[in-house]
């Protein structure tokens, strides 16, 4: 019976005590912030993008907590920045023009240094033979906050064709 004791008792001190160390919850101020700076940096992303620019988009790729991107027509996700950036590199040197315009985004904080944002956009993209492909775009981000600001520590994204 005693050992019961024990046991419970430490158990009951684990629960109050590994409560205390958990963040308290963001206030709807707080959201709404962390809402308006990912969304600003979602529009700096997509900008170098239709710009062709990948050193604009990759400045917001983690160096540092990159887990990797998974795309529809890959058979393998790429899992560091650096074979990002550089395939980022091959697909564009292929395109001419792109254009982008947003169908909905949906920003879901989850804490003050994480938050992930889920994108619907339509992609027309004119590559360099000159066929215009346009393509309905879903991506899903992972941002985390790092030292240097907000970085993507993972990226998924599906195409279909329109």
């Amino acid at each position: 019976m005693k050992k019961y004791l024990v046991l419970i008792i430490l158990v009951v001190s684990m629960y109050f005590f590994g409560c205390r160390n958990q963040c308290p919850p963001l206030t709807i101020s707080q959201q709404k912030a962390i809402e308006k700076e990912i969304l600003q940096i979602i529009d700096k992303i997509y900008i170098s993008i239709e710009k062709l620019e990948v050193d604009g988009y990759a400045i917001y790729l983690s160096s540092d907590e990159f887990l990797g991107f998974h795309t529809c027509w890959l058979k393998a996700p790429i899992l560091t920045k650096e074979a990002l950036v550089d395939s980022t590199k091959v697909w564009f040197n292929g395109r001419k023009k792109q254009e982008i315009s947003n169908v909905k985004i949906k920003i879901s904080v989850f804490s003050e240094n994480m938050v992930l944002v889920d994108r619907l956009a339509n992609w027309k993209i004119s590559f360099t033979d000159d066929r215009v492909g346009d393509f309905l775009h879903n991506a899903s981000f992972i941002f985390k906050k790092e030292s240097s600001g907000w970085k993507i520590v993972h990226l998924d994204e599906w195409y279909t064709t329109l």
